[in-house]
């Protein structure tokens, strides 16, 4: 299953090589080489989303690199981040830790995203608990496309955009959280719990 960023692209690719193909033959292998890296590179397939009340899954595939309470440079409170390494080869879809609405997301000033935050989104719960995502990458081979902006609803474990190539994603929870994973953990997008709210009573 493609990623509906690149559907478009990949078919109308296909079908250009599907007809050079007819005229060429075996000389035009090479494109459909090309044509199946793409499509290797923007997979998506389905979630099985856990029944765990209070639960945040992984935004991401990928592997936790950090677990620890830390200060929250979004919402100005502790927090406890996680921190997960996206996967080289892993399918690079983004999935919302929560069930909630978006509340605000913020973007990186222009020259100042290399190793730095270059995306962060609020998400806020019907239980006013509120998690931030916030999406760094080293790389300048890039590239992200959000699909839900602030006001919407998103939910959890729900596919809402793609942001490749080997990001880090740092997940704020409230400090009174509590963590369901630890470092060199390895974790699956929209499916593996990273984290628990923890209500008093």
């Amino acid at each position: 299953m493609l990623a509906k960023e690149a559907r478009t692209n990949i078919y109308a690719a296909a079908l250009g090589v599907a007809v050079l193909t007819y005229f060429i033959g075996v000389w035009a292998i090479p494109l459909w080489l090309i044509v199946a890296v793409f499509a290797f590179t923007w997979r998506s397939f389905p979630r099985v989303v856990p029944s765990i009340p209070l639960a945040n899954v992984s935004p991401v595939d990928g592997g936790v690199i950090a677990v620890e309470h830390t200060h929250d440079p979004y919402l100005k409170r502790d927090a406890l981040r996680v921190t997960v390494r996206q996967w080289r080869l892993g399918e690079f879809s983004v999935y919302s830790p929560i069930e909630g609405k978006l509340i605000e997301r913020w973007f990186a000033a222009k020259g100042d995203t290399m190793g730095g935050p270059l995306f962060a989104m609020h998400i806020r719960t019907d239980e006013d608990d509120d998690v931030v995502v916030a999406f760094s990458i080293a790389s300048r081979f890039r590239y992200m496309r959000m699909r839900r902006y602030s006001g919407e609803r998103v939910g959890q474990g729900r596919r809402i955009g793609f942001f490749g190539f080997g990001c880090s994603v740092d997940v704020y929870l409230p400090a009174s959280s509590r963590a369901n994973v630890a470092p060199g953990q390895r974790v699956r997008g929209g499916s593996d719990v990273i984290g628990t709210f923890i209500h008093p009573g």
